[in-house]
């Protein structure tokens, strides 16, 4: 059975820059990521999120079962998680990049480029409302386009 190895590449924290920039509802802020990359191929990366077991691998060893091994011995069972695989860059993940670089002090530069990235969440999480409170003005704005629009049907 083929498997693919990653290596630890950086650990960090989902910032508040980031998750306003990019949006992503299956995070929020604070949340540890991990990332690694590919073992022969370091423009591959992958991003994982709500697996702690996860986050305390040097090596790790997916296999087409999606069985993981951590350090060629823990194994982690996937239920309930999900994967999205994306064959071009996504700046998200370089973003992502640089605040874990940043938050372990790393002084080294990104030298390469994601051509490839998986993005893995190891639960999902459960949403959470976001209330966006309007002040008066926005709310009367708000409150005569839907007069206008309603008046044009």
């Amino acid at each position: 059975m083929e498997s693919t190895v990653w290596t630890h590449l950086c650990k960090g924290t989902v910032s508040q820059e980031l998750k306003i920039k990019y949006k992503d509802q299956m995070t929020y802020v604070g949340i540890p990521f991990k990332m690694m990359n590919l073992a022969n191929d370091r423009t591959s990366i992958l991003v994982s999120f709500y697996q702690p077991d996860i986050m305390n691998c040097t090596v790790l060893s997916i296999d087409n079962n999606f069985t993981m091994h951590c350090d060629h011995n823990l194994i982690i069972h996937e239920k309930g998680s999900m994967v999205y695989c994306f064959n071009f860059h996504l700046q998200y993940l370089t973003d992502l990049m640089h605040l874990c670089f940043d938050q372990e002090d790393n002084l080294a530069k990104i030298p390469y480029r994601i051509t490839f990235a998986a993005i893995h969440y190891g639960r999902i999480p459960p949403l959470r409302s976001v209330q966006i409170r309007l002040n008066w003005k926005n709310k009367w704005i708000l409150l005569l386009i839907c007069a206008v629009l309603a008046q044009a049907m």
